[in-house]
């Protein structure tokens, strides 16, 4: 597990809101070195790819973007901000924010009114109300992007917190699942698709899968765990990846899915996706002619948060299913 939690976080704790994904591509090229053949796309995603000696083409997409915020107005030494992705403007506030400027990286502070000198009824926190204290960051400039600096860490036994998990723990599984094929023959041509800017509509995954044209695809994301809505599906932290189920999942994979589950003794939990999943699954499927895809995330909590938590043995797991997925559909293809 140690070199999944260093992985980890690597990948965290690297400079990529939606766009601006070039740090992270280089810590995923570095991992890959030597594994197999990589080539950047104009999307600024990464693909990977991996021959195998049995018939089919097998797409694996985790996204490499993360949320983060962008620079619109500077007055004086205070600047406004808008959000890349989905960002909640409730968690910004005294937030450091390390900013990608002309002069290299440089820090912010969201600034907020301390308790003592607040008046009257607290309101809810919402872009209008933040500003981006620049005095640390006299090169920061409208247009500049940045993400929550924060330092990504294991806690307990097993945990891992820290920003981006989403999705870079699919990616950190991805990787590791590469690394477990690399040196065998007997499984399907494989390739990784490291996607760029999910989080702002999934055009890396949509770009990069038609270039591929495979004959299915699989999207790995991460999900929400301990829900407590009363419809949400039950899904776990530590009780292996979730494989998604319904409108956007062709069967035929979800059913090699389950089999080598369990033929591999992996922990695995069943989500319900009744239409669209919200993922690379979603623009894959609509790519080329139509691919055959299928959803495999691992649970999270916090998600969209500087201190978003998976489960380390989860992550093992997905690399297990993906890899050996990998082998069982070459030998699906070739029946």
């Amino acid at each position: 597990m140690e070199k999944i939690e260093n992985l980890l976080k690597a990948l965290s704790e690297s400079f990529g809101p939606s766009g601006y994904e070039d740090e992270v591509v280089k810590v995923v090229e570095k991992e890959l070195n030597g594994i197999c053949e990589t080539r950047r796309l104009s999307s600024n995603s990464l693909l990977a790819i991996l021959k195998g000696k049995k018939k089919g083409k097998v797409l694996f997409s985790a996204h490499i973007d993360e949320i983060g915020i962008m620079i619109s107005k500077i007055e004086d030494n205070y600047a406004r901000i808008v959000s890349v992705g989905g960002v909640d403007p409730k968690i910004l506030p005294s937030q450091r924010i390390k900013i990608k400027t002309s002069k290299g990286f440089q820090y912010g502070i969201v600034g907020m009114l301390a308790p003592h000198l607040q008046k009257g009824d607290k309101k809810d926190v919402t872009f209008d109300s933040l500003f981006l204290d620049l005095s640390c960051a006299p090169d920061a400039k409208v247009g500049n992007v940045g993400v929550v600096s924060c330092e990504a860490t294991k806690i307990g036994k097993e945990h891992f917190s820290g920003k981006a998990m989403d999705d870079r723990a699919s990616v950190t599984a991805l990787i590791t699942a590469l690394k477990m094929l690399a040196g065998m023959e007997k499984h399907t041509d494989v390739y990784a698709l490291f996607s760029s800017r999910e989080e702002v509509g999934m055009i890396g995954a949509l770009t990069g899968s038609f270039e591929v044209k495979p004959d299915v695809g699989i999207a790995i994301d991460v999900t929400f765990a301990d829900n407590d809505s009363s419809n949400a599906p039950e899904i776990k932290l530590g009780e292996g990846p979730a494989l998604s189920v319904g409108a956007g999942t062709y069967k035929k994979i979800y059913d090699v899915m389950i089999d080598v589950a369990k033929s591999e003794n992996i922990k695995y939990q069943i989500e319900p996706n009744p239409g669209r999943t919200g993922t690379d699954a979603d623009a894959i499927q609509l790519s080329y002619k139509g691919v055959p895809t299928m959803l495999v995330s691992i649970a999270e909590m916090y998600m969209h948060t500087p201190t978003e938590v998976v489960h380390l043995k989860d992550i093992w797991s997905t690399a297990r299913l993906l890899s050996n997925f990998a082998l069982k559909w070459g030998e699906e293809s070739a029946s």
